[in-house]
């Protein structure tokens, strides 16, 4: 018997110390724990102040999402809260909602955010464009480049 050849990855562990918060918007910060752009997939934490919303969006793929702390929904009810697993639908138009304390979120991605502002005309913010502007950003604020990237 012959031995067969295992090929053994690397694993990519990272402490939350050494990944920044950067604000994305007012009220909004994130942070990408992973970045996988050939797959693609990317997993960041979101950070919300008390009752900040999002601009309506929509994905074109599912999102995972697995709330941490506070409370927050697609609408005023914020019924998801710590524990809750969240999947969005491809397509479907929405905005995050937080409710009256901070919330962070995580969230795991394969496709790209289309932002509607003004009914289904939105500007497209692809995955790899997430990720660069957040490094570029963490080189603004002089932070280090997060090791987030994933062969």
């Amino acid at each position: 018997m012959s031995n067969p050849v295992i090929d053994v990855k690397s694993t990519l562990h990272i402490s939350d110390t050494d990944v920044p918060w950067i604000e994305s918007a007012p009220g909004f910060e994130f942070r990408i724990l992973q970045a996988r752009l050939d797959d693609p997939l990317v997993v960041n934490e979101l950070r919300a102040q008390p009752g900040v919303e999002s601009p309506l969006h929509r994905h074109d793929t599912p999102v995972l999402a697995w709330t941490i702390e506070g409370a927050w929904g697609h609408d005023r009810r914020y019924l998801y809260r710590p524990g809750t697993y969240v999947y969005e639908t491809p397509g479907v138009v929405h905005r995050f909602l937080n409710g009256p304390e901070v919330t962070v979120a995580l969230f795991i991605q394969t496709g790209d955010l289309v932002n509607l502002e003004d009914g289904d005309t939105g500007v497209l913010k692809t995955l790899a464009q997430r990720v660069s502007w957040y490094f570029e950003a963490c080189e603004t604020a002089g932070l280090p480049r997060p090791n987030v990237l994933l062969d």
